[in-house]
């Protein structure tokens, strides 16, 4: 992940902003993940003052909007089913040859302090992209727009893909994402 403070010149106003592309592993590490969004959102959380400054955290996330990251990016921590969900990786080896779920060895670390964060895609036209990544392996949404303390006006629509990418129209697998912003 990288992060940055800016100011908005005009209005002296200052934003938080980061980039992230958490891990993917055709979707078998969603521990690794969800982890990888909560420790995203602590550092912007700090970065922000604790909440003084605006936040906007975008990127490749890796994960659909029914997986426990996107759950804990939106609530700040894990819901029953998101816990069930991790509890079923048993993916951490314990000296004595037993394995357990990270979650349940970590569970503290699976949640973030920032308040009120929401998607703006969801926001704006009341449903995440139908697909933000086509290629051999996937044909799903897994890119987002997270925000706090400023007012999404608009996105760019996101095409219907029909093809693999990259081709000769998108130069990535996934789409860019673009959405306009004001401050409260």
């Amino acid at each position: 992940m990288t992060a940055c403070r800016l100011t908005h010149i005009a209005s002296n106003k200052h934003i938080v902003i980061g980039n992230t592309h958490l891990t993917w592993a055709q979707f078998t590490d969603l521990d690794i993940s969800t982890l990888q969004a909560a420790y995203a959102f602590k550092l912007l959380d700090r970065l922000s003052g604790h909440g003084e400054t605006p936040i906007l955290f975008v990127g490749d996330f890796n994960s659909l909007n029914t997986h426990p990251a996107y759950q804990l990016c939106t609530d700040g921590y894990l819901n029953e089913d998101s816990i069930k969900t991790l509890q079923k990786l048993k993916t951490v080896t314990l000296p004595d040859g037993s394995k357990k779920a990270l979650v349940d060895l970590l569970w503290c670390a699976f949640k973030h302090p920032t308040r009120d964060v929401r998607s703006t895609y969801l926001t704006v036209q009341g449903c995440e992209p139908e697909v933000t990544s086509r290629n051999f392996l996937m044909n799903h949404s897994v890119d987002y727009m997270w925000y706090n303390q400023i007012n999404p006006l608009s996105v760019a629509q996101v095409n219907k893909i029909e093809h693999n990418m990259p081709n000769i129209i998108y130069p990535s697998d996934h789409v860019s994402l673009q959405a306009k912003y004001t401050f409260l």
